[in-house]
């Protein structure tokens, strides 16, 4: 139904009214004093009540997303379990966004707490609507990723100054001979390589409604928080592990595709072949293909691991373990450890999850030789409404620049510091 005159302008008054913090009923009371038609003031009744379930429904949908946040950020008893240091750190970052993106009411409720309880922060907000996190931040977040990003943790990470870096790795070095009475030794030289690092930029984003109120602090900043991290960290894992160099894997050339590249889907140098017939997948591997894995793996300290899918350690490993004599009851109900052959076994989703052909399916040895990280800019996050303007919401980007450069991984004679199992071809 078209509203008459009278009904917009109804709605002008009452909307204006709204603004001053009165409540639809207060609002109805004044201006259908200078309204005569009964039946128009129930019909504006019943288009008042329509607004009020509306806005009751997105409320509802709001606070379920809220409540889930608060459910993880805190347990049973209260106490903050959430993905920051602590809560007073999930509340700084949730300020930050607020004072950058929120209404006119957030933003001045925000600023004015940063300026009174976060001083240090204070130079972080400014009129752009950017915001750089400060270094105690963004090593928070370096954090969160090596809890759930095993490729971050296990890498040797490397801050970098400048947009390019480069240094020396040693390749070889002088060889020491029996000597003969009055004879001179060989002259041998010490060989280097270079390794260069050229970060790129990389990044994601999220949004949220724009109609969160400010006692929701801590739940914004676990939903944008855990957004974050758990993109950061699947991103550079499958970049590290499995990265083809294309799109998806924002131009990185992973570990087992590294190897595949050097040695080829056979044996020798960086990869084991596994046992098995053409074809056969992951069925044909036994326990002595992962002792040549180890045995092949060079520049063993003791830090080595094995790292592999969930699916592959429960499927060829465990059995393998499980299989063994000497299994008691209890640690029959309790599983296998998430160890093999004595060394600690290291799960992420990035490593193939189904049985291939020519596939590189399980690691060993210690990427922090293999594998540098060049750390160029940490965590920055930026905010705006504009791309969400007519949904109400606020956009939230976090953007990092990197390189992954996995340098070291031997030649096709010669292993390197990390190996891999590859299956038989089809």
């Amino acid at each position: 139904m078209e509203l008459t005159a009278e009904q917009k302008k109804f709605f002008d008054q009452m909307m204006a009214l709204g603004e001053t913090g009165k409540t639809f009923s207060e609002v109805i009371a004044e201006v259908a004093m200078g309204i005569e038609d009964v039946k128009q003031i129930k019909a504006l009744g019943d288009a008042v009540k329509q607004l009020e379930e509306h806005r009751a429904a997105l409320d509802a949908d709001i606070k379920s997303k809220l409540d889930a946040a608060r459910k993880a950020a805190y347990d049973v008893g209260g106490n903050y379990r959430g993905v920051f240091a602590s809560e007073d750190q999930s509340r700084q970052f949730a300020l930050i966004c607020m004072a950058q993106t929120g209404n006119s009411d957030q933003r001045a409720f925000a600023q004015k707490v940063i300026a009174a309880e976060y001083k240090d922060l204070s130079p972080s907000v400014d009129a752009s609507g950017g915001v750089f996190v400060g270094t105690e931040f963004s090593n928070r977040i370096q954090r969160l990723v090596e809890s759930y990003g095993s490729f971050f943790a296990n890498a040797f990470r490397m801050p970098m100054t400048t947009d390019s870096l480069t240094f020396i790795r040693r390749t070889a070095g002088v060889v020491f001979r029996r000597l003969s009475e009055l004879t001179k030794p060989d002259k041998t030289d010490s060989a280097w390589a270079t390794v260069n690092l050229n970060p790129v930029e990389i990044g994601g984003y999220t949004v949220y409604p724009i109609t969160l109120q400010e006692d929701a602090l801590v739940a914004i900043g676990e939903l944008l928080g855990r957004e974050f991290a758990q993109g950061f960290s699947q991103s550079t894992d499958e970049a590290g592990y499995t990265g083809d160099g294309g799109a998806a894997s924002m131009g990185f050339f992973g570990i087992t595709n590294r190897l595949l590249a050097i040695n080829g889907s056979d044996d020798g140098g960086g990869l084991v072949l596994g046992t098995g017939a053409n074809g056969a997948g992951w069925g044909g591997l036994v326990e002595a293909d992962f002792l040549k894995l180890v045995g092949q793996t060079r520049f063993q300290d003791g830090n080595e691991k094995f790292t592999t899918s969930h699916e592959f350690y429960w499927n060829v490993m465990a059995p393998i373990q499980l299989a063994k004599g000497g299994v008691t009851a209890r640690e029959q109900a309790d599983g296998p450890q998430l160890q093999f052959l004595g060394k600690t076994v290291d799960l992420t989703p990035a490593m193939p999850r189904a049985a291939g052909n020519s596939q590189v399916a399980c690691l060993f040895g210690d990427i922090r030789k293999s594998t540098t990280i060049g750390e160029r800019m940490g965590m920055t996050i930026r905010s705006s409404d504009a791309p969400f303007w007519l949904e109400r919401a606020i956009a939230v980007m976090a953007i990092a620049r990197i390189d992954i450069n996995n340098h070291t991984l031997g030649d096709a004679n010669t292993a390197g510091p990390v190996t891999g199992l590859v299956t038989p071809a089809a």
